[in-house]
């Protein structure tokens, strides 16, 4: 259903109508009604069986939107049935013209067999092509857009030097990827994704890439015999790296590491700090304060153009959490520690930071920053 809305749209209207002209002409031909069907069916069953696959709520717009790229297999199908439109309108004008030349002179048999120039075909198809990415250019015109990059280099641009880093998801792996690969940036960070450790594979990749880390398993899966889990991992590389980690999604359930490692919130990521060493908040207030220098005001203005469904608009929102989450820990922390005055002092600073940023805040931010003021 959502194909068939954005159908339209995808080929400029024209392009549309253009494409059902071809299908309605092709059905009446003879030889090209297998083509037809199969192209018909071809299509409706990629569709189909992708989204059944994918199984992703076509609620969510970012869903939605990753959904839409893999349109592109059976939009050349649909380009197929536009270029046999767009041949059968020009063949049907062609010969419009030459019955009214006929008409005109009133001589049978005057009219040019030619056709219109050879030229003129590829023509028009090139200006079609060029009038599509004329309407489109400038929503699609992302060369000056570094947001991405700025968020890339905000996960381990302040990360301690050799650490170790547990990342998740495209947005955060990628874009990392492209400065370490890219830029030389921060090569010394050794970033694994998450994800992809709960593959076989991923256990010689880790070998090949970074043979100091070590695997305590073919791969992170509680549970299966040759799997491991998140504490047996720390224990055995905390020894040897710093480690941080993205936030955990509701659905990851294996906490085993909660009782021996502190999840301290550090720019975006968190650092599995161990219990076993000694904690100094200045240092870490110090350290932590570096790891979000890039959220400037103009960084939050240019985000806020975005719409949902884009992957900048996750960003913004990794940001803002990621000062919640500081604040909040530094005042949890601080009332812990007898109302360490060094992290309430701090936890204030931050959440009239985030006050000043974004206004509109929720009941409960203002409860938490009276609870640090009170004390």
């Amino acid at each position: 259903t959502l194909f068939m809305k954005q159908l339209p749209i995808e080929t400029a209207y024209v392009g549309f109508l253009v494409g059902i002209g071809g299908l309605w002409v092709s059905i009446k031909r003879e030889g090209r009604r297998g083509f037809v069907f199969f192209s018909l069916f071809l299509g409706a069953g990629f569709i189909a069986l992708f989204s059944y696959l994918s199984n992703l709520s076509m609620d969510n717009p970012l869903f939605r939107a990753i959904s839409m790229r893999f349109w592109q297999q059976p939009l050349i199908l649909v380009f197929i049935w536009i270029g046999l439109g767009f041949s059968a309108a020009i063949s049907l004008f062609e010969r419009q013209s030459a019955s009214a030349v006929v008409e005109a002179s009133g001589v049978e048999g005057s009219a040019p067999s030619a056709g219109l120039p050879d030229w003129v075909r590829p023509a028009v198809a090139i200006v079609a092509v060029l009038c599509q990415v004329a309407i489109n250019f400038r929503s699609q015109d992302y060369s000056t857009d570094w947001e991405i990059h700025s968020y890339g280099k905000a996960i381990i641009g302040h990360l301690p030097e050799n650490s170790l880093l547990l990342s998740k998801g495209d947005l955060q792996t990628n874009s990392i990827r492209y400065l370490q690969h890219c830029e030389n940036f921060r090569s010394d960070v050794r970033v694994l994704d998450r994800e992809m450790l709960t593959t076989p594979w991923m256990h010689r990749m880790v070998a090949a890439g970074y043979p100091e880390v070590v695997m305590p398993g073919k791969m992170y899966h509680p549970g299966h015999p040759n799997g491991f889990i998140w504490k047996v991992f720390l224990d055995a590389n905390s020894p040897k790296f710093k480690i941080f980690m993205s936030n955990f999604d509701y659905y990851e359930l294996d906490r085993t590491f909660a009782g021996d490692y502190d999840f301290l919130p550090y720019g975006i990521v968190n650092w599995l700090f161990p219990r076993r060493e000694k904690f100094e908040i200045e240092k870490y207030i110090t350290l932590s304060d570096r790891s979000l220098e890039v959220f400037t005001p103009e960084l939050v203005k240019a985000l806020q153009k975005y719409p949902d469904g884009t992957w900048e608009i996750l960003t913004i929102r990794d940001f803002w959490e990621s000062m919640y989450r500081r604040a909040y820990f530094l005042t949890d922390w601080g009332l812990k520690n007898s109302d360490n005055r060094a992290a309430l002092e701090r936890a204030v600073s931050l959440f009239e930071e985030l006050g000043s940023k974004n206004p509109a805040q929720p009941p409960w931010f203002y409860k938490n920053l009276g609870v640090a003021y009170s004390h």
